[in-house]
């Protein structure tokens, strides 16, 4: 809804044209670098739940799952605005990476809640790969979470960026 207010109250004022979208994905290095960050968020918590499942199982999909949804959201979203041309192209990628930044701290609460709950529990080689499988999950969800930040700042400033560059185009 908000963004489709967004976009009414901007569409007379700012249009949406690859001319404007050039400003962002015309500068270098901008596009490999957002295909990589894009591809990283989305398979390196994959892999994790790949290789953790046989240790974790379900709660290892259940950290990871709403993540998951958040980047196919994110791609509907663009897809659609981008069919229909809005002028409130770049909030999406604005609201989804603080979104995913908030849904990588649940996950990670979620873990850490796992972990404590096996606090009392006596040591065996189960318990140990159990607890190896949480950390690993918890070490994507920082990684991950650093990878977020960058492309999140990345996308700021090429929206904003310290130098005219506007009179280029």
């Amino acid at each position: 809804m908000f963004l489709l207010v967004t976009d009414r109250v901007q569409k007379p004022y700012l249009e949406f044209s690859s001319k404007r979208w050039s400003l962002i994905t015309g500068l270098r290095g901008y596009m490999s670098s957002a295909f990589f960050t894009t591809g990283f968020k989305v398979l390196a918590p994959l892999f994790a739940v790949f290789i953790t499942w046989p240790v974790l199982g379900l709660p290892a999909l259940v950290a990871v799952g709403p993540f998951l949804a958040g980047c196919l959201a994110q791609l509907a979203f663009e897809s659609r605005l981008a069919r229909h041309g809005s002028s409130a192209w770049p909030l999406v990628p604005i609201i989804f990476e603080v979104y995913r930044l908030y849904q990588l701290t649940k996950a990670a609460h979620f873990i850490q809640r796992l972990m404590f709950a096996m606090k009392d529990v006596p040591v065996s080689p189960d318990l140990l790969d159990r607890s190896g499988a949480m950390v690993a999950m918890l070490v994507t969800f920082q990684v991950v979470g650093a990878v977020c930040l960058w492309s999140w700042l990345t996308l700021l400033l090429r929206l904003f960026p310290s130098r005219p560059v506007v009179e280029n185009y």
